[in-house]
C-alpha cells in the first residue's frame, strides 16, 4: 500500500477508518466489533480492543520513533522495574492509513490515574511506589541504556528557535520580558548541567500511571514514548500537577529508597518545570492541528507566575 509521504499530523481519523486499518494491517486480530477508542492523545490514538489489548496509531513522526523506541527498551526494562509496563506484541510501520505506523500490546488490568481521581486515591502510597520505579528506572545500567541510541533530550538552541517567535507574538509586552529573562538566567546557569545523566521516563504523569481498582497503589507505567538518557529532575517535573505536596512526597521517598537525584537538585526541577510546558509549545506550534496551542501558552503563562 503506497505511503503519503506528505502528511505530517493525522487528524481526523474516524473509528470505522481505525477499524478497518487494524484489520487490513493486524489480519489475525478478531472481533473488531469490540473496539473503542480509549483517547484522542497528545501524540497518539489509543484505542481498546475486547478490554484486552491497546493500540496507539502515532500521529507524527516523532510518535512514531518513540513506539520505535519503546519496541527496543521496553523488553528489557520489563524485568527490571517494580510493576508492569507494556511489551509490544504488535508493531506496523508506516501505511496509507497508518502514515507513522501503530503498535500494540497487552493491557495492563487498573486504572488510569486520571487527576480527576486524586480525592479518591491514596496519594501517600502512590508517591511512594512512584518513587520505587524512578529509583529502579533511574538505577538501569547507563551503558546498557546508551546501545538503545538514546541521546540528550534538551536542546536550548533549536528549542529557542521554534518557541520564542510564538511567545513574542502571543505573550503580553511584560510576559515576554519575564520569560526572556527567565531563559537568559536557564542559558548562564551552569547547575542545569550538573545532572549524572540517567534513563529517564520523560513523562511519568496522571493518565501514565496504572493504579489498581482501590486506588491505592500502582500497578504499571504505560507510555514510554519519551524514555531517554538526561537529567532525573525531569522525571520529578511531571509530578507538579497534583500539587507540591505530592511532588515532594515522591522526592522524599526516592531519597530514602537510596535515590540520588544529584547536585544542584531543587534548581534542576524548577529549570524543568518551565522546559517540560516549553516542550509541549514546541509541538503544538509543530502541529497545529493538534489544537493544543491555547492550553500550552497558558501553561507557560502559569510557569512564569509561579517563577515569580
Amino acid at each position: 500500500m503506497p505511503i503519503n509521504n506528505s502528511t505530517t499530523f493525522l487528524s481526523k481519523l474516524e473509528l470505522e477508518q481505525i477499524k478497518e486499518g487494524l484489520q487490513q494491517t493486524f489480519p489475525t486480530l478478531a472481533n473488531l466489533n469490540m473496539l473503542k477508542l480509549l483517547s484522542d492523545g497528545f501524540s497518539s490514538y489509543v484505542i481498546l480492543i475486547e478490554d484486552e489489548m491497546i493500540f496507539r496509531i502515532a500521529k507524527t513522526s516523532k510518535a512514531m520513533h518513540g513506539h520505535r523506541k519503546e519496541q527496543s527498551v521496553l523488553p528489557h526494562l520489563r524485568e527490571y522495574l517494580p510493576f508492569q509496563v507494556p511489551v509490544p506484541a504488535w508493531r506496523a510501520e508506516p501505511s496509507e492509513i497508518f502514515p507513522f505506523g501503530v503498535i500494540g500490546y497487552r493491557a495492563i488490568p487498573g486504572i488510569p490515574f486520571y487527576l480527576e481521581l486524586a480525592p479518591s486515591v491514596n496519594l501517600k502510597h502512590i508517591a511512594h511506589d512512584l518513587a520505587r520505579f524512578l529509583v529502579r528506572l533511574h538505577d538501569f545500567p547507563i551503558d546498557e541504556a546508551r546501545s538503545f541510541g538514546f541521546a540528550q533530550t534538551i536542546d536550548p538552541e533549536s528549542l529557542a528557535a521554534e518557541v520564542m517567535p510564538v511567545l513574542s507574538t502571543h505573550l503580553s509586552k511584560a510576559e515576554y520580558g519575564k520569560f526572556s529573562l527567565w531563559w537568559e538566567k536557564y542559558l548562564n546557569d551552569s547547575a542545569k548541567d550538573s545532572f549524572i545523566p540517567k534513563l529517564i521516563h520523560g513523562d511519568p504523569w496522571g493518565e501514565n500511571i496504572i493504579l489498581d481498582e482501590r486506588l491505592d497503589h500502582i500497578v504499571g507505567i504505560i507510555d514510554f514514548e519519551s524514555v531517554n538518557i538526561g537529567d532525573a529532575a525531569q522525571d520529578f517535573a511531571a509530578q507538579k500537577y497534583l500539587g507540591r505536596g505530592f511532588s515532594n512526597s515522591v522526592i522524599k521517598s526516592y531519597r530514602e529508597l537510596g535515590g540520588e537525584p544529584g547536585s544542584h537538585f531543587s534548581t534542576r526541577l524548577l529549570w524543568h518545570s518551565m522546559l517540560r510546558e516549553l516542550g509541549g509549545l514546541k509541538y503544538a506550534i509543530r502541529y497545529p492541528e493538534s489544537g493544543e496551542l491555547g492550553d500550552c501558552l497558558q501553561k507557560v503563562r502559569n510557569e512564569l507566575l509561579l517563577s515569580a
